[in-house]
């Protein structure tokens, strides 16, 4: 995994690459117990056959059950139950919920440690503005997280 960093008005090059390891692992624990109460329960093997293991920044979802494929896609007799695909849109959401509240989490612990407030680190002009955190003003990676998400939750944990 390579270092993620904020940089310019949110701080000064402060790592959230921690932040994001521990919202992909929440993640991982929600979207697995969401994906075995989705699947289809006859002996209970396709169910105890569920796995997530962490990969660089995702997760990669594992079924050893033989016959998983065909319960995920169906087959030309039987319709797809698809118990992953269905979980999918509420893990993603999980782990924007996630991300935001461990980097705001973050953010509060560099903003006690620098003694800033959040109007002087600029976050007043970027939330009225509505843009995306990116570029040299903050989130690099391009994760699409709004200043205004970020500052929500960010916000609960500044004292």
């Amino acid at each position: 995994m390579s270092e993620i960093s904020f940089y310019g008005a949110l701080a000064d090059g402060f790592s959230v690459t921690p932040a994001i390891k521990r919202a992909t692992e929440k993640t991982l624990r929600y979207g697995l117990k969401l994906v075995k109460a989705n699947t289809p329960r006859k002996t209970g093997n396709m169910i105890a056959s569920w796995n997530g293991e962490l990969e660089g920044y995702g997760i990669r979802w594992t079924n050893k059950a033989s016959y998983s494929s065909f319960v995920e896609g169906g087959t030309r007799r039987m319709t797809a139950r698809a118990p992953l695909a269905r979980a999918l849109p509420l893990i993603r959401a999980e782990f924007r919920k996630q991300l935001g509240n461990e980097l705001g989490k973050k953010l509060a612990k560099q903003i006690s440690l620098t003694g800033s407030t959040p109007e002087v680190l600029g976050f007043r002009d970027l939330v009225s503005s509505g843009r995306q955190v990116s570029g040299t003003t903050g989130f690099r990676s391009g994760s699409g997280v709004s200043t205004s998400k970020f500052l929500e939750a960010a916000k609960k944990y500044i004292r």
